[in-house]
């Protein structure tokens, strides 16, 4: 009797996809050799501090730090989307009653998060819907929560992901706006700056609009709506401008051709060889003028 063949299962279709976050990020295409998203792309690359073994490593070993529970709190009460929290009564987790619920919330699939910490979500997210610039762009009809695009590279052929904290309306009046939350420490325009280079974040603006572009949304608008952590959570939306977008592309093309690279081989590599020569930088030891806030 000849056995019969078993269709191998295709990959996901390209487009838009209503997975959860935990299905984004163990990645739905590793069966098919994977796809790249905006934050493997902003630590592939030594000159940016990071290194396709990071990179490797981190896919691997996975680590769960608690600053992701306390982004994914905020994400769920502003989005109205997103994983379960639990909130654990107790001010720290230094009892063993308290660690003990936090481990049982999280293998339930849910947000552990200590009652204070809650409560300044709480506060948090009262902070960006009630801004006159933040809290319309959360509004029904302005687009739907948590929306993920998968779309190749033209280029490398590879898979490309992205999940999109708010979709735009592609039936509403103006541009198409797709829209990402972020908390951050201080909306300072200054300290905004250095926040988009620490993290990268044109290169994640630019990253995402290429996947709107992939839909057919080349004229789509991207904004971040920062939100500072610590009361009373001042909230500011920006727009980065085509310079930072044309920087951020620049870098994602370099690094999707490193990592490429690194996929072809299965070589993942690490600092430069060789031995290092340090010279003492040009601004040791010149007179240090203080920052002009912008």
């Amino acid at each position: 009797m000849t056995a019969l063949a078993v269709e191998a299962p295709a990959p996901p279709a390209l487009g838009v996809h209503d997975w959860t976050a935990e299905e984004y990020h163990a990645d739905p295409l590793r069966p098919w050799g994977g796809s790249v998203s905006s934050t493997t792309l902003r630590h592939v690359l030594w000159a940016d501090g990071g290194s396709p073994a990071q990179v490797r490593w981190e896919q691997l070993h996975p680590e769960h730090k608690d600053a992701y529970d306390c982004g994914s709190v905020a994400h769920r009460l502003v989005l109205g989307k997103g994983e379960r929290i639990h909130v654990v009564d107790a001010t720290a987790w230094t009892t063993k009653a308290a660690r003990d619920a936090r481990d049982a919330a999280r293998d339930d699939g849910a947000v552990p998060l200590l009652r204070k910490d809650f409560a300044r979500a709480r506060r948090l997210m009262h902070a960006v819907l009630r801004h006159p610039d933040a809290g319309p762009l959360f509004a029904p009809g302005r687009g739907v929560p948590e929306r993920s695009v998968l779309w190749t590279d033209d280029l490398t052929g590879r898979y490309c992901r992205a999940m999109l904290d708010r979709f735009p309306a592609l039936d509403g009046p103006g541009r198409p706006l797709a829209v990402d939350l972020k908390t951050t420490i201080s909306v300072r325009t200054r300290d905004l700056v250095r926040t988009v280079v620490k993290y990268g974040y044109d290169q994640q603006a630019a990253h995402y609009l290429d996947g709107l572009a992939s839909l057919g949304l080349v004229d789509a608008g991207f904004l971040f709506v920062f939100a500072e952590a610590r009361a009373p959570h001042l909230v500011r939306v920006v727009q980065l401008s085509q310079t930072w977008l044309e920087r951020g592309r620049r870098r994602n093309r370099e690094a999707l051709e490193v990592l490429d690279r690194c996929l072809d081989l299965d070589d993942w590599p690490g600092a430069p060889p060789g031995l290092l020569t340090l010279e003492p930088p040009g601004w040791l030891d010149t007179d240090r003028q203080d920052d002009i806030d912008l």
